[in-house]
This record gives structure tokens, sequence and C-alpha cells, in this order.
């Protein structure tokens, strides 16, 4: 069978996910593919190269919050790892992980599997469709319509927040990546905060830059925090 768009739009409408007799489908799979998407919208995914980056992160939890209403856990590592299992997802680890396999990946931890994985890729033919906005566009109703029926016009407005961007902006007007002990619980958050912190300090580093007796950077006049408070 051809790998076109009629057999990726088929592999789309029935992810192999977990069911539950009462919580139903595990939405993990789609809003992964979900977010994306979005990243290839938005022109921050160039190369077929899917990281598992602060920018994928923090889209995931965007979209999780909003469309799952069940218990199910807000885990990413879930459906990057386990989307191999659909025979069109692939992971890249890193040369000191190559003898690594998917097996036992969900239960190490975001940090851990970022530090073995360095990217999932997707067939050379998916990647190529999803290049094209009109059969991407497809590809991302038929997630909708399969996963998340009748709440496309909400996605439709989610798509239009960049949450990355608005967790920079969050940074910004806090004065830093401050964060408190129970904030360190939510690895994902965690990251996501780090990353964002890191790309407002590489942007804003060709101003004066200072560092205080506290440990503090001072950038463009501003004080930016990177202490834990407890």
């Amino acid at each position: 069978m051809p790998k076109d768009l009629p057999y990726y739009a088929k592999k789309f409408a029935t992810l192999n996910v977990n069911r539950h007799r009462e919580r139903g489908a595990a939405p993990h799979k789609p809003v992964l593919l979900i977010s994306m998407i979005e990243l290839i919208e938005q022109g921050k995914m160039r190369l077929n190269q899917v990281p598992l980056s602060p920018e994928l992160i923090s889209t995931f939890l965007k979209y999780w919050r909003s469309l799952v209403k069940t218990d199910h856990r807000a885990d990413i590592l879930l459906p990057f790892v386990h989307l191999t299992g659909d025979k069109f997802w692939h992971l890249a680890f890193y040369p000191d992980s190559e003898t690594a396999t998917a097996t036992g990946l969900g239960r190490k931890g975001v940090t851990a599997v970022r530090r073995m994985v360095q990217y999932a890729w997707l067939d050379p033919e998916l990647f190529a469709i999803l290049q094209d906005p009109g059969q991407r566009v497809i590809l991302l109703r038929v997630l909708i319509d399969s996963w998340f029926a009748g709440r496309s016009s909400e996605i439709e407005q989610l798509s239009l927040i960049d949450e990355f961007e608005a967790v920079k902006s969050q940074l910004l007007r806090e004065g830093g990546a401050t964060y408190k002990v129970e904030d360190l619980k939510d690895e994902e958050n965690t990251i996501v905060r780090n990353g964002a912190f890191r790309k407002i300090v590489v942007s804003l580093y060709a101003q004066r830059c200072a560092r205080t007796t506290t440990g503090r950077l001072i950038m463009g006049g501003l004080e930016w925090m990177t202490s834990i408070e407890l």
C-alpha cells in the first residue's frame, strides 16, 4: 500500500491507544500529533526531527489542559515513546544510547529521555505530506474528527496561542526563572520554563550584562532571578 495521504489519514484515525472502560481512549497520541502539526505550521519544525523540546512540551500541555477532561495523566513521554508502535514515528538515540529501545523509556522521566533520545523522526513520506498546507490541514482535521469531535473551533483558537512565547512573556514580567520547591515537582513545566529562560538570556546577551553579589543577572536594567525560593 502506498504511503500517501489516505494511508496516513487512516493511521491518524486509528492510532493504537490504550482504552479504559471508564476513562475511554487515552488522548496522549492525538494531542502530541496536533502539537507537532502546530510547530510545523509555525515554521518551528523545518527538519524531519521532533525533539522533546520545551516548545513541544509547552504546546502539548496547552492542548492537554484545554481538551482533556478525563483523569488521564498529562505525560508527554507516553506518546513520544509509544507512537513508535504506530510504525510512522521513530526514535533517534544519541550515540552512547544506541543500544537503548523504546521499551521502558516512558518510566525514566523527561529529563533522562532527553539525554538519551536526540529526536523522533517521521516516515519521510509523512513528513513530506505535512509540508504541504492543504494536506496538513486534512490530517489535522482527521485527528480532530477522530479524537476530539465537535471541538474544531476550540482547537483553532488554541492554535493562535504560542504557548512557549507566552511563558517567555510571563518570565519577562516576573523578572526571571524563580521556582518554589513545589514547582520543581512538575518536571515538564520546569523544562519549559528553563528553556524559555535560556531563550530570553540568549536574546538579551548582546545587551550590557552584569552579575550582582547575590548571583542575580542584570540585563537591560532588569534583575533576573535564577534562585529557588524555599
